[in-house]
């Protein structure tokens, strides 16, 4: 009998933005759709060793590369952001010189320029990158050839919804509300919720959303508010950062409202939501996954690449929702690339 191939997926982070939970359990349905029964998976989080390497103690870190022995290490998210490569680089090093394979999936940038892909690319220079998956065309066209195989991906988090048996939620309809870097962008008035006063159904217009465009062009902010027809559904706000850096009163201001450190407490109502409306790109993603609706706000932000990649690039202009069929194509794919190298 063959021997099962002994897997570590490592990352975490959850309390400081539970979105990166999302991305790990979608790395971790890939790999099980891929490998069956035919390997061990294993998760080990990744926050201590950003820890130790932020406050200049990376020696100090239980290294599981000096514990633990695997055939491979798999790594997702934005993992070619500067600081979280120079995070994992010292884990990624040892590994590889124990001779474990390196897999980079689902991974992209935090910043999307020139300055991150030339720091970025020098790092992963220094270490043997067995295979890249990319969450984007941009990312895999950034860093694809600095791996002995690579694969012009889609997020992991588009796999969140493989096996997720979601609470039933015994409620009506619902919106959710998920702002933590922005304003929430809302006249409090325009909802039909306990806390909100009287709705007001003015509806998002294509000039609504030129104006935001236009203002977040010139201030970085919103100095207007907006009113969108909730069409007579019940809002739910969450927040991403159960662990935030700096407290924000806002957060527990408002009725039904959820912060919690527990992935499936969010994908519970992501997986039954009617439209998200969120700056958060994972907010987005997760509920895209499942099937419903959602709109990201913001600045055009480079990474909406992740969902021009799987026909969803207008999040940015209205509520968008993926043809289900399409994303599962994607997702057989990249499926199949990890069967081919890692059997």
């Amino acid at each position: 009998m063959n021997k099962k191939l002994k897997i570590l997926c490592h990352g975490s982070c959850w309390p400081t933005n539970i979105g990166n939970a999302f991305v790990q359990i979608g790395m971790t349905n890939c790999l099980h759709r891929a490998l069956g029964q035919s390997a061990e998976v294993y998760h080990y989080g990744s926050l201590s060793t950003f820890l130790f390497w932020k406050n200049g103690y990376s020696q100090n870190d239980l290294n599981i590369s000096d514990i633990a022995q695997f055939d491979y290490i798999i790594i997702g998210g934005m993992t070619q952001c500067i600081d979280y490569f120079k995070s994992v680089q010292l884990i990624l090093d040892n590994f590889a010189k124990k001779g474990t394979k390196i897999i980079i999936s689902g991974g992209g940038g935090q910043d999307y320029n020139e300055k991150e892909i030339e720091v970025v690319r020098s790092l992963m220079k220094q270490i043997p990158i067995y295979a890249f998956i990319s969450r984007d065309t941009y990312s895999f066209e950034s860093y694809g050839d600095l791996a002995e195989k690579s694969f012009d991906g889609i997020d992991s988090a588009f796999f969140v919804g493989d096996n997720f048996k979601p609470i039933p939620l015994d409620i009506p309809e619902f919106n959710v509300i998920n702002f933590d870097s922005l304003e929430e962008p809302f006249l409090y008035n325009s909802f039909n919720n306990e806390d909100q006063g009287t709705p007001r159904k003015i509806g998002l217009k294509k000039s609504t959303i030129n104006f935001i465009k236009k203002t977040l062009r010139e201030k970085d902010e919103f100095s207007a508010r907006i009113s969108i027809d909730m069409e007579g559904r019940k809002v739910i706000r969450t927040h991403h950062a159960a662990w935030p850096t700096e407290i924000n009163e806002n957060m527990y201001q408002s009725m039904n409202t959820l912060i919690s450190d527990i992935p499936a407490d969010y994908l519970t109502l992501y997986s039954q939501v009617h439209t998200v409306f969120s700056d958060r790109v994972h907010a987005c993603i997760a509920a895209l996954a499942f099937g419903n609706r959602a709109m990201l706000f913001g600045k055009h932000n480079p990474r909406i690449r992740m969902f021009e990649r799987i026909g969803a690039g207008d999040i940015l202009n209205d509520p968008v929702q993926l043809d289900m069929s399409n994303l599962e194509k994607n997702k057989i794919r990249q499926v199949d690339f990890l069967k081919e190298i890692l059997i």
